[in-house]
């Protein structure tokens, strides 16, 4: 694609747990139920990520006891004294429990496996033992669904792996679960800063995931979500179809439910098999208005073209969050067999 820009992955998206059969009847029948609902997903084995490192406050000033003992953003905390951890919250506890003593961490850093000790200084203001590190369990989050295959529930969308770089699939994290999700708010995006569908998680699970790779992340529904009772069952585009110009990008920002937005549809790349299959264009004043345009959380969103689904949402454009990409349908449909074998 000749446009080069800095991108940031929409968000969470999708997962379709599926069969061969399952893969086979989507694409025989060539329909899809039109997804475009929030749901929140949390894949089984975790990760942590060091996202920021700040001072603690203590008695004798201000240090960051990470940064001194060499850790730095994007390293992967695996281990804390050789216990597996997996969340932030399981990460504070484990901190806490030390009592300020040595800890050593396990850090993952591109392809490198390193131990690190660090001793955690005491807090001033409550007291709690801490590294001046922030993490973030990078496998959970909230997404929007793409399409739900009618007859088996199997689902599918995203675009772009959870929790692994772009392009690459993530076989350590490839089952979880799914969930509902509402969203309460929308952090509207602004040039150089990604906005978000801020959401919480339902109580009930409504599904699993399955396998999580490249070209988005699969799994099966126990039930047909609640938010697409009554949607409309939709053809499939081939790649070869689309086409620049309008199109409907489907998504739910709030309790009033999916709702369709205008788009245009441009750069479409002559590769079928491309992941950035194309340029998304937020042209509806209205979505706009309350996102900025295309927001983390909107990824795998579907986009409609002349009746047709012909995609998911993937990235916005930092620089322009009226501007993103999307995947070509066929993609998150024809690469299932070779994940599945």
């Amino acid at each position: 694609m000749r446009m080069k820009k800095r991108v940031f992955t929409a968000a969470l998206a999708l997962i379709i747990s599926v069969t061969l059969a399952a893969v086979s009847h989507a694409a025989d029948a060539g329909e899809v139920i039109l997804g475009g609902n929030a749901f929140g997903v949390r894949l089984s084995e975790g990760r942590l990520i060091v996202v920021a490192l700040e001072d603690v406050e203590t008695e004798n000033g201000r240090v960051c006891p990470a940064g001194d003992a060499g850790i730095v953003e994007g390293d992967e905390i695996a281990a804390i004294n050789g216990e597996p951890v997996a969340n932030a919250a399981e990460f504070a506890k484990q901190i806490e429990k030390s009592g300020g003593g040595d800890v050593t961490l396990s850090i993952k850093r591109g392809g490198s496996e390193l131990e690190i000790a660090v001793a955690p200084a005491k807090s001033v203001p409550d007291g709690k033992a801490r590294l001046g590190v922030w993490v973030k369990d990078s496998t959970a989050g909230v997404g929007t669904m793409t399409f739900v295959v009618p007859d088996t529930l199997a689902f599918g969308a995203l675009g772009h792996s959870i929790g692994g770089t772009d392009g690459e699939s993530d076989e350590t994290q490839s089952r979880g679960e799914l969930f509902g999700a509402a969203i309460s708010d929308v952090k509207r995006g602004q040039s150089g800063s990604p906005g978000e569908l801020q959401g919480t998680f339902g109580a009930q699970k409504i599904g699993a995931v399955v396998v999580n790779c490249e070209d988005g992340i699969f799994g099966v529904c126990a039930e047909l979500p609640a938010e697409l009772d009554g949607s409309e069952v939709i053809e499939l585009c081939p790649a070869a179809e689309v086409h620049e110009g309008a199109a409907r990008l489907y998504c739910t920002l709030g309790d009033d439910g999916v709702r369709g937005y205008d788009v245009r549809i441009s750069d479409i790349s002559e590769d079928a098999e491309a992941e950035r299959s194309f340029v998304v264009t937020v042209t509806d004043p209205k979505l706009i208005e309350r996102t900025g345009g295309i927001v983390q959380g909107m990824s795998g969103s579907p986009l409609v073209q002349d009746g047709r689904l012909i995609g998911a949402v993937t990235h916005v454009m930092v620089s322009d969050p009226t501007n993103g990409f999307g995947i070509f349908i066929g993609n998150m449909l024809d690469d299932l067999p070779a994940v599945l074998r």
